[in-house]
C-alpha cells in the first residue's frame, strides 16, 4: 500500500473518529465519549502506577480459556479469566513504548493506536465490542484497564513506527526479527489417511505468557488459537471446518512496506471465525491492508493450500508447485518470502534456508507417511526446534485435533524458550460444538494418555534409577486429572459465566494432564534425539 504518511497520518485520526460514531452500521457499544486519548493507567510524564507487584509465572503448560457468546461477552469472558497475565503484557507494552525515541511519547503512542483501530473498524468492527469487553472484564477481575490499552495488546508488532516521520520505516534491524519460525502444510496422499497435517512454530523472543483460547462465537466458526495471553489470536489457527492458519515474520527493507494497517490478531481473529475454506482466507489477505513483512499460510483438508507472502505495500501468493518444486501435496514456508517479486522488493534471498530445505526434504522423501507422530518427529530432529511453542493440527472435515507444547518439543540448552518446567510434550484439543463437550473429550484423552504412561511406568522395577522421578510426575498428572473432573462438575452445576471458567479451569487441568502424562511416556518409550542430543553423541 503505497501512501503519503503525513496525510495519511491525518485523515486516520479524522477518519477513526467519525467511523466510530457510524461504524457502519455494527452493533457496537463504543462511541466517542467512551475513550479518553490518551488512555493511560496513570498521568504521564510520572510513575506508572501498575496494579499489581507479584508478576505471574510464565506457564510451563499453556491454559486454556473457552470463550462463548457474543462479542462483548467472549472479550469479557477473556479479560476477567486472564486479567493477571494480560496484566504483565500492558506493563511490558508500557515499557517498551516509553523508551521510544521520540518526544511525546503516550501522544503519539495514540495517533498511532487510532490509525490501526481505522482498519479494525473497517475490516472488523465487531472486534471493537470485543476489546471493550476484555478491558472490562480485566477491570473487574481487579485489573483496571482502559480500551486503549487492550488495543496496544493487538498492535505490538505492528506499532513500531514514528508518526511524524516521512516514511513508517521499521525502527529495528531487518535481521533481529524472529529467525526461526516454520510451518508446512500436507494433505492428500502426503499423509497417512489423506487428512490435512499442519504445523506452526513460534520461535525467538523467550518469556511470553502464552495461552490457548478456545473460542465459541454466536456467528461464525468455532476456533481455537494461542499467542501471548491479551491478543486475540497469533501465530496459529484451527477452525470447525477444519482451516489452518500460521504466520512467519519476514521483512523489508523498504520503509513503504511498514504502514498503518489490519494488525496480525486481528487477522487471526477474523479468519479463523469466517473463513470456511483456505481459499476465502486467502481473498480475506488479500482484500485487506496489512501492516508489514507477513508469511501467512493456509490450508484445509480439500488438499488447498496458500502461502500469502505480504508487506504493506506488495502480496503474492504461493501454492504447490508454483515456483516449479514439482507436483506436490505439502506446502513449507519459514521466515522468508520466496516469490522473485518478494525477494526483489525485500531485499533478502533466502531461498538457501537450511530450515525450507530440511522440511521440504522430509515431506518430499516421505510421501504417504504423514501423520501426528511424523510432524513431532520433524520438530523434533531439526536444530530450530527450540521455540516458545508448537502446534500442530490434524483435520479430515469430519474430526478437528489441534496439538500444542509450550516451549521446544526436545530437551535442549538453547535460550530461545525458557518455560519454568518444560515438558517437552504435547496435549490435544478436539474441537467441539461447545465447551462441555470439548471438555469432555480432553478428559477421555487425558485417561488415554495416564494409561499409556501408566504401561511403560509398570515395566521399570522400583530400583531403577527413573522410577521415582517419573512416578511423581505421573503422580501430579494424576492429580491434575481429577482436578479437572472435579472443576467439570462444578461447571455442570452452575450456568452463565460461573460454568465457563469451570469449564475452562477443568480444560486447563486436563490438558496440564495430558502434557504430563506424555513426558512419562515419551521418557520411557523414547523421543528422537535432538541436534544437540546427537552432537553429545558423536563426540563420545
Amino acid at each position: 500500500m503505497k501512501k503519503k504518511v503525513g496525510l495519511a497520518v491525518l485523515l486516520v485520526v479524522v477518519l477513526v473518529l467519525s467511523s466510530l460514531v457510524s461504524c457502519q452500521g455494527a452493533a457496537t457499544k463504543l462511541s466517542v465519549e467512551d475513550i479518553s486519548w490518551p488512555a493511560t493507567k496513570a498521568d504521564l510524564p510520572g510513575t506508572l502506577s501498575f496494579i499489581d507487584p507479584d508478576k505471574p509465572l510464565t506457564p510451563s503448560i499453556m491454559p486454556v480459556y473457552f470463550l462463548s457468546g457474543d462479542d462483548y461477552e467472549m472479550g469479557y469472558q477473556y479479560g476477567y479469566q486472564a486479567a493477571p497475565y494480560m496484566n504483565c503484557f500492558i506493563d511490558h507494552l508500557w515499557a517498551k513504548f516509553l523508551a521510544r525515541d521520540f518526544a511525546d511519547t503516550v501522544a503519539k503512542r495514540d495517533v498511532i493506536l487510532k490509525g490501526f483501530q481505522y482498519y479494525v473498524i473497517e475490516y472488523a468492527p465487531y472486534l471493537v465490542d470485543h476489546m471493550i469487553g476484555i478491558a472490562d472484564g480485566m477491570t473487574d477481575a481487579g485489573y483496571p484497564t482502559t480500551y486503549a490499552e487492550v488495543l496496544m495488546m493487538q498492535c505490538e508488532w505492528e506499532a513500531n513506527l514514528d508518526p511524524d516521520a516521512e516514511a513508517n520505516a521499521y525502527p529495528t534491524p531487518v535481521d533481529d526479527l524472529p529467525p526461526a519460525c516454520s510451518g508446512f502444510a500436507a494433505v492428500g496422499d502426503a499423509t497417512t489417511e489423506g487428512q490435512l497435517v499442519f504445523g506452526e512454530s513460534a520461535d525467538g523472543t523467550p518469556f511470553k505468557h502464552e495461552g490457548t483460547i478456545v473460542v465459541f462465537p454466536d456467528d461464525g466458526n468455532n476456533y481455537v488459537t494461542d499467542g501471548e495471553i491479551g491478543v486475540v489470536g497469533l501465530n496459529y489457527a484451527m477452525n470447525s471446518e477444519g482451516v489452518c492458519i500460521g504466520l512467519q515474520a519476514s521483512g523489508s527493507n523498504r520503509a513503504i512496506d511498514t504502514q498503518f494497517g489490519f494488525t496480525m490478531p486481528f487477522s487471526f481473529a477474523h479468519m479463523a471465525r469466517y473463513a470456511d475454506t483456505a481459499e476465502e482466507a486467502r481473498d480475506m489477505l488479500l482484500e485487506w491492508e496489512l501492516a508489514w513483512g507477513t508469511n501467512y499460510h493456509i490450508a484445509d483438508p480439500s488438499g488447498d493450500m496458500f502461502v500469502v507472502e505480504a508487506t504493506a505495500s506488495v502480496k503474492e501468493v504461493r501454492w504447490p508447485d508454483s515456483l516449479g518444486e514439482g507436483e506436490v501435496d505439502f506446502l513449507v514456508t519459514t521466515n522468508h518470502f520466496r516469490t522473485p517479486e518478494m525477494i526483489e522488493i525485500s531485499g533478502r534471498d533466502r531461498r538457501d534456508c537450511s530450515r525450507y530445505a530440511t522440511f521440504f526434504d522430509y515431506l518430499q522423501n516421505n510421501l504417504g507417511d504423514v501423520d501426528l507422530d511424523f510432524a513431532k518427529m520433524m520438530y523434533r530432529t531439526l536444530a530450530t526446534s527450540s521455540s516458545r511453542m508448537v502446534r500442530i493440527a490434524v483435520c479430515d472435515g469430519d474430526t478437528n485435533l489441534s496439538y500444542t507444547c509450550t516451549g521446544p518439543v526436545y530437551k535442549t540448552d538453547g535460550f530461545r524458550s525458557m518455560p519454568i518446567e518444560p515438558t517437552h510434550s504435547f496435549y490435544e484439543i478436539n474441537l467441539q460444538g461447545s465447551p462441555e463437550e470439548t471438555t469432555l473429550k480432553a478428559e477421555r484423552t487425558a485417561r488415554n494418555y495416564i494409561g499409556k504412561a501408566f504401561t511403560e511406568m509398570n515395566k521399570l522395577d522400583y530400583g531403577d534409577r527413573e522410577y521415582a522421578v517419573l512416578n511423581e510426575i505421573l503422580n501430579e498428572a494424576k492429580a491434575k486429572y481429577y482436578e479437572g473432573i472435579n472443576l467439570k462438575r462444578s461447571a455442570q452445576v452452575t450456568d452463565g459465566n460461573e460454568s465457563l471458567f469451570n469449564f475452562s479451569k477443568a480444560m486447563t487441568a486436563y490438558t496440564a494432564s495430558q502434557a504430563l502424562s506424555m513426558q512419562v511416556y515419551n521418557a520411557l518409550a523414547g523421543m528422537p534425539l535432538s541436534p544437540h542430543d546427537l552432537k553429545k553423541a558423536e563426540k563420545k
